[in-house]
């Protein structure tokens, strides 16, 4: 099994500059792929890069299931988009991503929320020790197909599983298809068009293509499992985006 080491003193430090905390390990902040794009996106007159509405399967999720209030984590949280679902109501949330200009702007919008916090980590490599065992909810949105290589996805799945209390919930939607035999890896490197939000509407900008995967589900379901996660829901569904719309697998596993 893939050992996730836990980072036992929650030592990071908070920027003003920012409004998000950080740990030693990502210090100084990496240019990783996600920083770069969304650098590019607000380097060329963007407000952001997604719109600002929550993700839909997840809304059904919350207004369907017997969770009301809680401690949340979002992982992956880019500009914040879904911590709007909980940052009026009874929850803790914690939007944790590896971009500080995402998570700056996500800042922006709920600085006034003392219940939101911001933390910039590698997901697939780090918890925060204040987390282990303390979240009802853990989200993935649009990170799992990110993680290409299987080792980085298990890795996740075990800091899930380090977060999450007894019975706790996991959310997750990816790219992918459910009904398909293999897992598909997309290649990256390809400049296309990308639709992005700026203050005066949309704006198409030509962004780097990240390399990703299209999983299916009976390999989703066979590593979250393998992470000692029960799945209790599998549904396909697809993404409208702008610029092309993708099939996606929402999942609801419990730990």
């Amino acid at each position: 099994m893939i050992q996730v080491k836990p980072i036992t003193s929650f030592t990071g430090f908070h920027l003003e500059q920012f409004g998000v905390f950080t740990h030693p390990s990502v210090k100084p902040f990496p240019v990783s792929p996600y920083e770069e794009r969304y650098r590019a996106v607000y380097h060329a007159g963007g407000d952001r890069y997604y719109k600002r509405e929550p993700n839909t399967s997840l809304h059904q999720f919350l207004s369907t299931s017997q969770i009301a209030s809680g401690n949340v984590a979002v992982l992956g949280c880019g500009e914040g988009r879904n911590i709007s679902l909980f940052a009026s109501s009874q929850w803790a949330v914690f939007g944790l991503d590896l971009s500080p200009s995402a998570l700056h702007r996500a800042y922006q919008d709920y600085r006034d929320f003392a219940m939101v916090k911001f933390i910039c980590a590698d997901v697939t490599k780090e918890v925060p020790d204040r987390l282990v065992g303390k979240l009802d909810l853990v989200i993935a949105i649009g990170l799992v197909h990110m993680l290409t290589d299987q080792r980085d996805r298990m890795n996740l799945y075990a800091i899930v599983m380090m977060m999450l209390k007894p019975g706790g919930y996991f959310f997750l939607e990816s790219n992918g298809d459910l009904n398909a035999d293999t897992a598909e890896i997309l290649a990256g490197g390809k400049i296309e068009m990308r639709t992005i939000q700026t203050p005066v509407g949309e704006k198409q900008i030509p962004l780097v293509r990240l390399q990703t995967v299209m999983l299916n589900g009976q390999t989703m379901r066979n590593e979250l499992e393998q992470s000692g996660l029960q799945v209790v829901s599998m549904d396909s569904g697809t993404f409208r985006h702008p610029d092309t719309p993708r099939k996606q697998i929402v999942v609801v596993s419990r730990r």
